[in-house]
C-alpha cells in the first residue's frame, strides 16, 4: 500500500508538471489533466475497494443509527 501511494504521488507530480508546462498546447494540457484525474480516481477506487470491507459496513451502521433522527427533521 505504501508503495502504491509513493508511486501514485510521483506520477501525479509528474503529470501535474507536464500539465502546467504544456499550457500553450491545449490538446496536450487537456490530455495530461485527464490522465491526472484518471490516476486520482483509480487510486482512490483501489483504496476504497481494498479497505471497503472495513469502511462500508461502519458507514452503513452510522447511517442506520442516524436514520430515525433524520426522519424526525424531514417529517
Amino acid at each position: 500500500m505504501i508503495r502504491l501511494v509513493i508511486v501514485s504521488i510521483i506520477l501525479a507530480i509528474a503529470l501535474f508538471y507536464l500539465w502546467k508546462k504544456n499550457t500553450n498546447d491545449q490538446k496536450k494540457a487537456d490530455l495530461y489533466k485527464y490522465l491526472l484525474i484518471i490516476l486520482v480516481v483509480l487510486v482512490l477506487g483501489f483504496f476504497l475497494a481494498t479497505t471497503g470491507k472495513f469502511i462500508l459496513p461502519k458507514l452503513f451502521q452510522i447511517i442506520t443509527k442516524l436514520l430515525p433522527f433524520i426522519t424526525r427533521f424531514i417529517a
